[in-house]
């Protein structure tokens, strides 16, 4: 076990700057720099659909770089790869010299890191320190994420050449800063396994994944609440101020967070999952119902400080029952999931739509569908050590 809090703090260092870093993805970088090359907004959704396809594409593949790689080099090339797309993109704009090539190349990149980091940083995690510290660690990242979203709010449309700089320059920047502070987190890691080409390793990945009782039944509640979690919503009131907006998406991820801290030793993390989405999604309900702006507010923001909670307490218990070199595999088999159930949900969505439908009424089915995917985690918490019991990193 990792006793020393050096290479904690520096990964937790290197994990906050990469997430405040990743604030600029896809999307952001495609609308601040669009209207000045070619094409203007009317070639945004060209520009964004390569960064659509390779969310199904790179997830598993990139999973099998990570288990294969040594983690830290993982995320310092990541950093790197960061830093020159964004920056380049930096100098086109500052030269009036952007074009969509090169913007189409750098969300791709963007993209790859965006997935890449990801798994490697939540495949690190294990080596750097104990069981104990799992879920302290991801709240925080967790909650250092979740205000990207208003990074997106805040940026767009933005008005001049400068502006757009600068929102390149900075995480360009933080990349390169995470870069630095991984290279030097120095821990032991478990040898990488023999290797068999990138489909054996990817099916064997795919199949651990969906074979595994406990991490099925995660799998099978994350795609749930992907696709049908789209399904849920209301008209927003008239009555209901323009803050609460801004409330309902920056609060519940931390709250969230911070109710994950509090209560995962004295409940265990798969108890803990169930009771977050027992307790919270059948709020849901309030949108199903004239409620006023009192129950919009609570039924927007509770099932997604619910959902928070049970998303970080499920990666921690990933972590600590997933042979440290299947972590970047199974990771990436649960990404693609739930991106195919995203889309899915997106079409249902839209062809509801296009019938018009009212949707209020689908928060009935929706959240009971949710709900009874999560059952399987209550049962699978049978299983679970007990919730104060500290494991320690996995041997290296």
């Amino acid at each position: 076990m990792i006793t020393s809090s050096r290479p904690l703090a520096r990964y937790v260092a290197g994990g906050t700057v990469l997430q405040m870093a990743l604030w600029a993805d896809a999307s952001l970088v495609g609308v601040t720099l669009m209207f000045l090359g070619e094409g203007g907004f009317q070639s945004l959704g060209l520009v964004i659909l390569p960064a659509g396809l390779l969310a199904f594409l790179l997830p598993v593949p990139m999973g099998v770089l990570v288990d294969r790689a040594a983690r830290r080099s993982a995320l310092v090339w990541s950093g790197v790869a960061g830093a020159v797309a964004l920056g380049s993109l930096a100098v086109a704009a500052l030269a009036g010299a952007v074009t969509t090539a090169h913007v189409t190349l750098a969300i791709g990149a963007v993209t790859l890191v965006a997935v890449t980091g990801a798994l490697a940083l939540e495949a690190y995690l294990p080596a750097v320190t104990g069981r104990h510290r799992f879920v302290p660690v991801n709240a925080w990242l967790y909650g250092i994420a979740s205000v990207g979203t208003f990074g997106f709010a805040v940026t767009t449309g933005l008005p001049s050449t400068a502006a757009v700089v600068v929102v390149l320059v900075v995480p360009a920047v933080g990349f390169a800063v995470s870069a630095l502070l991984f290279r030097y987190v120095d821990v032991p890691e478990d040898p990488a396994p023999p290797r068999e080409g990138v489909w054996p390793e990817a099916v064997a990945g795919v199949r651990f994944t969906l074979r595994h009782p406990v991490l099925a039944a995660i799998a099978g509640y994350l795609v749930a609440l992907a696709a049908l979690g789209q399904l849920i919503d209301a008209p927003r009131p008239d009555g209901l101020a323009d803050g609460w907006d801004l409330v309902t998406m920056l609060a519940p991820p931390l709250v969230g967070a911070l109710a994950a801290v509090m209560l995962h030793r004295r409940v265990g993390a798969l108890r803990l999952a169930w009771f977050a989405v027992l307790a919270t999604q059948p709020f849901a309900l309030l949108l199903a119902f004239p409620s006023g702006a009192a129950g919009y507010v609570l039924g927007q923001a509770l099932p997604l400080a619910g959902a928070a909670t049970a998303a970080i307490a499920l990666l921690s218990h990933r972590q600590a029952i997933t042979p440290p070199r299947l972590l970047g595999r199974s990771g990436g088999t649960l990404v693609m999931l739930v991106a195919l159930a995203a889309t899915v949900g997106s079409v249902l969505e839209t062809l509801l739509a296009l019938a018009g439908a009212g949707r209020s009424w689908l928060a009935v089915p929706a959240t009971a569908g949710v709900l009874a995917a999560a059952v399987p985690l209550l049962r699978a918490s049978r299983s679970e050590p007990p919730a104060d019991a500290d494991q320690g990193a996995p041997a290296t």
